[in-house]
């Protein structure tokens, strides 16, 4: 698998909510509180799939266990940890 990770797109995509989601702050559409609930919420799914994903591939290879999805859940990993940095730079 050597198809590159997700850094442009993710750091895009997620810059791009974070300043949309400011906007409708601002606007009154979304209050502050609830702003920082969906921020929080991202924080916390960013958080947890890392770190799942993480226990899961150190089990696999600690155990050298033959894991077909092996490559994907790398992927995702760092993928979700990319997200994770992301977003904690925003909290």
């Amino acid at each position: 698998m050597n198809s590159p990770y997700l850094l442009i797109p993710i750091v895009t995509i997620l810059l791009v909510l974070y300043l949309l989601s400011g906007l409708l702050v601002r606007l009154n559409i979304l209050t502050r509180t609830l702003n920082r609930k969906l921020w929080n919420s991202a924080l916390l799914i960013t958080f947890l799939t890392t770190g799942f994903l993480g226990v899961l591939l150190a089990i696999q290879t600690n155990y050298k266990l033959e894991w077909p999805l092996v490559k994907t859940m790398l992927k995702l990993h760092v993928d979700f940890g990319i997200a994770l940095a992301v977003v904690a730079s925003f909290h």
